[in-house]
């Protein structure tokens, strides 16, 4: 989101979970908050990481934008189609909000957040994992499995029924967290029905996760013998893990 000395620039990121909204120079995002409309009780037009409702999306866009600025940068899913870009434009521009608009890619945003332009990302979102190979600035590869933060917090809501109430999703990322901070196994009366424990959730919550890093194989086998080299001789800087929407956590030992 950084760029200095560039204060007439928004980036927008509406993604599955959160919007993130805010001034170029600026290093947090000024407009931060759940992309369900948590009154009405209405889901986030962003799904798996595409959107999914244009409508709601604009919603967003328009009711929290900053009137002082002139360009807007969106941050646009590594996966998002050409489709939805033309309408993201079409809206901007008939509304008259910005006098030009430049689409990127979360997966090249990644890379370049770090110096890179040469890249191997792993992003895990709110709602989806997604690896991509970046090779001087151009996305070459990218695979995408529909398991996300948001899904491994709904494992954790104690009712069995797919609630998306404010308050079962507050205990079930807290579950979550402080299962996953602990690394312990622990039995609760609030679990889901038909889980002994929560070491149930977590074997399955795994099990999707490693279908993740499955994908990451594959993905590096599409590249070619040189540009393989070229990621992998420095993974230290190239792979970057979102766990949530400003936590990363960088580091050779946490390929292993």
């Amino acid at each position: 989101m950084f760029v200095a000395n560039d204060s007439s620039t928004v980036v927008v990121d509406i993604g599955t979970e959160t919007y993130k909204i805010g001034y170029s120079d600026n290093g947090t995002p000024t407009r931060f908050g759940s992309s369900a409309n948590i009154k009405n009780n209405s889901t986030s037009p962003v799904q798996n990481s595409t959107i999914v409702d244009l409508s709601s999306y604009f919603n967003i866009l328009k009711n929290n934008i900053p009137e002082d600025i002139s360009y807007l940068l969106v941050a646009e899913n590594t996966f998002e189609p050409l489709e939805t870009r033309s309408q993201i434009l079409k809206f901007v521009m008939e509304e008259n909000l910005f006098n030009s608009v430049l689409f990127m890619k979360n997966g090249l945003l990644d890379a370049f957040s770090y110096g890179r332009h040469n890249a191997l990302v792993l992003s895990i979102n709110g709602g989806s994992i997604q690896i991509c190979t970046v090779v001087d600035g151009i996305i070459t590869n990218r695979k995408m499995v529909n398991v996300g933060c948001l899904s491994l917090t709904k494992k954790f809501v104690r009712t069995p029924e797919e609630s998306t109430t404010f308050m079962d999703l507050e205990y079930g990322r807290m579950a979550k967290e402080e299962f996953y901070a602990d690394l312990k196994i622990f039995k609760t009366s609030r679990s889901r029905e038909g889980d002994s424990s929560l070491e149930d959730i977590f074997k399955s919550s795994h099990s999707e996760l490693l279908k993740a890093l499955e994908m990451v194989k594959d993905v590096v086998n599409l590249l070619t013998e040189d540009k393989k080299d070229l990621l992998l001789s420095n993974v230290r800087h190239c792979w970057i893990w979102f766990v949530h929407s400003f936590h990363r956590i960088r580091g050779r030992e946490d390929l292993k």
